[in-house]
């Protein structure tokens, strides 16, 4: 309590309010992805934690546990002398039994000194703004921050306004502002509620995809004014509400249209279950958006199976951000929050925008507290765009590759597209707006191969295992090990050459998590290339059958090792993807 008010006296030095920018922060280690055989079962936050220290000898202090239907995920953050080391995270990946499927980690190295002197820092970061001293303050904790193999004793502070401020601030011991992180997440630039069904006019998903039609007159925003033509695309959707005092809302299990964010503009409501506004009608946005995000949610429940993920009533402002061109994701406020703003065209009016914004609140239930890092940070804009992208594609063919069809592309910005050529790394220019189309383009062309569902299944299974500072090939590595876990690696060629050929995996890729220390398996790629044998090889060196079945459980070919080693020609097996058993030792391989 005594720090709480150390910092609020010092708040009130700062008069001005500031807008907080993206510090990176050198010295912490490139985020290492590994795949441990250890023979350990871990289902709850103790074992996860004995497994930690053992295993990486340091202290670690629980940060949260994320539960899925095919997996669990445990974040843990570095600690020396019971204190948060910035940033320094460890994040164990385990399937529904316990077993580890991958383990993330960006720990400082052992080395590390402590650094009383905070000097370093100062020259390296010292920001020269100023604190709005409204803010709410969330939290108020000691740490250290690692900078060049020392560590500095510092202060770190979350502040909010609970509208469209929610701010990370690292001081030094002296009070003095190191650098500053905004935490929300822009596009751009669990409650009991008595469903009642309603009807209202929607964008599905926006008037240029549905019209086939590109941005000129008549099809343009024109200071939001309704015509014939955008009002010819309005179409009649089905809405979930709630009926309470007398009148039809916007509020449902999944989302709830409010008003929290300038400017001030109420709630649609209606004394009878329809709806329908035309587009220069406030209503028309809070309905779209309501839509949209229904449907979105349900879809993520239902029929993607993940009914953990944004489990909760997120509130939504459709008319947002003081009338700005952009909209944000704030993980701030209980429940989150969505708000859109209303420049150029309103972006509650293109379901692009609404779905990528959706996206962020995907992505921080999926894998909270990791989005931290440039290509990080940039998977989790790819992957707003890219559900996007796949939500309208679902819709309509036309124009799917222009992410914001209809809220960009014309005067106001040039959106961004979803199907570019991009190659990693050599086209990266480090901004993770502009680097998101390399991740949500080869998605993209994985989506046309697999379909939506399972593509859409995958990003999200692979989201929940994403750490801090990971990088774009470490993503495609978990968006395999999803495949394996879902679907059996059926889909492992078309994901493999998708990813191969976008620079983000080599060609000799392996799916991760299946070589049993039991039995080894040698030239995997020659054989699979027809080049080669696969040499099959057993620990115990002793003679014993071997099995191969097809993934369907049919055994395919049985022969005996001699010492516990077996030569599989290419011409012995089809092109395909198959199981090997030797005694009770499984594992996995392609021809």
């Amino acid at each position: 309590m005594m720090a709480i008010r150390i910092f609020l006296l010092w708040i009130t030095l700062f008069p001005l309010v500031i807008k907080a920018q993206d510090y990176e922060v050198n010295g912490l280690e490139n985020c290492i992805l590994e795949y441990p055989n250890d023979k350990i079962i871990i289902k709850n936050t103790d074992q996860a934690l004995a497994w930690l220290k053992g295993h990486f000898n340091r202290e670690f202090k629980f940060k949260n546990h994320v539960i899925g239907p095919y997996s669990s995920h445990f974040l843990f953050t570095q600690t020396f002398n019971n204190k948060e080391i910035y940033k320094s995270q460890v994040k164990i990946n385990v399937d529904m039994n316990g077993n580890i499927l991958s383990v993330s980690n960006n720990l400082i190295s052992e080395a590390f000194k402590i650094n009383e002197d905070a000097s370093e820092l100062k020259r390296k970061f010292s920001v020269k703004e100023k604190i709005n001293n409204d803010l709410f303050i969330l939290e108020s904790t000691s740490i250290y921050i690692p900078f060049e193999n020392k560590i500095s004793p510092c202060n770190k502070l979350i502040l909010s306004d609970f509208k469209d401020i929610y701010n990370e601030y690292i001081l030094d011991t002296n009070g003095d502002l190191l650098f500053y992180n905004n935490l929300l997440s822009y596009f751009h630039k669990t409650i009991e509620i008595t469903d009642t069904p309603a009807v209202g006019l929607i964008f599905n998903p926006d008037p240029l995809t549905s019209s086939d039609n590109v941005y000129l007159s008549p099809w343009v925003d024109s200071n939001d004014e309704s015509n014939s033509q955008l009002s010819s695309q309005q179409q009649i959707a089905n809405l979930i509400c709630t009926f309470e005092n007398d009148s039809f809302r916007l509020k449902n299990s999944a989302v709830v249209i409010s008003e929290v964010s300038p400017p001030n503009v109420l709630p649609a409501v209606s004394h009878n279950p329809n709806f329908s506004y035309s587009r220069d009608q406030s209503g028309f946005e809070d309905v779209n958006a309501f839509f949209h995000i229904t449907t979105f949610n349900s879809y993520i429940h239902n029929d993607l199976g993940f009914p953990n993920i944004c489990n909760y009533q997120i509130v939504v402002d459709a008319h947002g951000m003081n009338g700005a061109d952009n909209s944000n994701f704030n993980p701030a406020s209980s429940p989150p929050r969505l708000s859109f703003g209303e420049g150029g065209v309103d972006d509650a009016e293109d379901a692009d925008v609404i779905i990528h914004e959706y996206g962020h609140a995907i992505s921080h239930s999926a894998a909270p507290n990791t989005n931290f890092g440039l290509e990080r940070t940039t998977l989790d804009e790819a992957g707003g765009d890219y559900f996007a992208a796949s939500y309208s594609r679902h819709i309509s063919s036309n124009f799917w590759y222009n992410v914001y069809t209809w809220d960009g592309h014309n005067e106001f910005w040039n959106g961004r597209i979803a199907n570019s050529t991009d190659h990693y790394p050599e086209d990266l220019a480090n901004n993770k707006y502009s680097d998101a189309d390399i991740w949500s383009s080869v998605l993209m062309e994985i989506w046309e191969i697999i379909g939506r569902e399972a593509t859409d299944r995958l990003l999200i299974q692979a989201n929940m295992s994403y750490a801090t500072n990971m990088t774009m090939p470490q993503a495609a590595l978990l968006f395999l090990q999803a495949d394996e876990l879902l679907y059996n690696s059926s889909h492992f060629l078309p994901i493999r050459d998708k990813m191969v050929a976008r620079g983000l995996l080599p060609f000799d890729i392996s799916v991760p998590n299946l070589n049993n220390e039991n039995l080894r398996l040698i030239n995997s790629v020659a054989f699979f290339e027809g080049n080669g044998p696969l040499i099959i090889q057993t620990e115990n060196g002793i003679n014993s059958p071997i099995q191969i079945y097809n993934l369907e459980g049919k055994l395919i070919l049985e022969k005996n090792s001699y010492r516990g080693k077996l030569e599989l020609q290419p011409c012995e097996l089809p092109k395909g993807l198959y199981l090997i058993k030797v005694g009770n030792n499984w594992n996995k391989f392609m021809r």
